[in-house]
């Protein structure tokens, strides 16, 4: 899929700002890195109910 089609998630920001600064660390996720092949979207665990994530 093309990276600017795929859904991201913001509050995993902070995965794809360390893969761009070339940042790595014990327990680096890349499943949670937009860019990487192995992004994928999960729903995010909220403590409120929510229908649905789509518009």
């Amino acid at each position: 899929m093309d990276v600017t089609r795929r859904p991201f998630r913001v509050d995993w920001t902070g995965w794809t700002l360390a893969h761009l600064l070339d940042i790595r660390w014990q327990g680096y996720d890349p499943g949670r890195d937009v860019l990487d092949g192995a992004y994928r979207w999960t729903n995010p665990r909220l403590p409120v109910s929510v229908a649905s994530f789509e518009n």
